[in-house]
């Protein structure tokens, strides 16, 4: 018997997984929300998450995956934050490899190169950050 594809590739929160916005020097997750760009650049990284992922990356064949539900700013925020510590390097993530999606459900729809956990019928749309992902 198989393991399901989705049990072969670790799919990781951002928001409290990877940025720690209740350590922010200014007080909360408001102000990674909030701020300006330098405030939210300021939002730390918990605690050797950022490591840890890096260490997931061989075992998993490159096949780990970070995914969030947020809406159109709240993804240009977390692009910017991932950018702005060097996240990608870091990891060996490859950019391609973050999905970032909205509430909007497809019916019917499939992803063979999808992260999410598929079931018999529906997919979170997720937007693409790169061309040719």
């Amino acid at each position: 018997m198989s393991t399901p594809k989705h049990r072969r590739e670790p799919r990781l929160g951002i928001g409290r997984v990877i940025i720690d916005g209740s350590a922010h020097p200014s007080g909360g997750d408001t102000a990674f929300f909030q701020g300006d760009e330098a405030t939210m650049l300021a939002t730390p990284e918990m605690d050797g998450a950022v490591a840890a992922i890096g260490r997931l990356m061989e075992p998993f064949g490159g096949r780990v995956w970070l995914i969030s539900k947020c809406g159109p700013r709240v993804q240009a925020r977390t692009i910017g934050w991932l950018e702005g510590h060097d996240f990608y390097r870091r990891t060996a993530l490859p950019p391609e490899h973050v999905r970032l999606s909205g509430l909007a459900r497809t019916s019917g729809s499939t992803a063979s190169n999808s992260p999410w956990p598929t079931s018999s019928t529906t997919v979170p749309t997720c937007t693409p950050l790169f061309a040719g992902s």
